[in-house]
């Protein structure tokens, strides 16, 4: 069984850019050892944490608001939210360690991304972090249709950690489908 991501720099520098979000309903994507789910408990009337590993739930226990899923990413997730916070495996490892490795090509931080804007209100926000080891850029997550500005970044001596919040702009990304229709059908496919 793997082991529970514990607070680190990364976990810090998000929960300092959640000041000032409150609204009905958040979801914490990889709650692991909890720390953000229970910062949002006292700005959300539900929050929902959200992890792969079982070993989570109890780090979330008696959270008053908190209720714990067990899930790939949004498998098992249902209804939209007002904020997803996201502090992703971003080593670009392919296998390994659940809590680090984003996979060949950041295949989870993009899977993520694909699946965020169904579950997301209209107005609805998404605050993530990125380290310059990341496999994914903020233009690849503009390309599947976000708007994304860069909150706070904080470097260490090894790399640069940096909180983005993006919200999904369904027009921006109907266009980018439409363009793309346009691309292949230009080239022959």
């Amino acid at each position: 069984m793997q082991q529970i991501y514990e607070p680190s720099e990364d976990s810090f520098l998000i929960e300092g850019c959640l000041r000032g979000y409150a609204g009905i309903r958040a979801l914490d994507m990889g709650t692991g050892s909890g720390m953000l789910a229970r910062t949002l408990s006292k700005s959300f009337k539900e929050v929902i944490a959200v992890d792969i590993n079982p070993l989570a739930r109890e780090r979330v226990k008696g959270v008053k608001n908190c209720r714990f899923v067990l899930s790939d990413l949004f498998r098992n997730v249902k209804g939209r939210f007002d904020l997803i916070v996201f502090n992703p495996p971003y080593l670009p490892e392919d296998d390994g360690d659940l809590r680090y490795a984003a996979g060949r090509g950041g295949k989870v931080i993009k899977r993520f991304f694909k699946e965020a804007r169904t579950h997301l209100y209209g107005n609805g926000k998404i605050i993530f972090l990125l380290s310059s080891f990341s496999p994914v850029l903020p233009e690849d997550i503009e390309a599947l249709g976000y708007e994304v500005h860069k909150m706070k970044e904080k470097r260490t001596n090894w790399e640069a950690l940096t909180v983005y919040e993006a919200s999904y702009s369904r027009e921006l990304g109907l266009h980018l489908a439409r363009g793309f229709e346009k691309l292949v059908g230009n080239l022959g496919f």
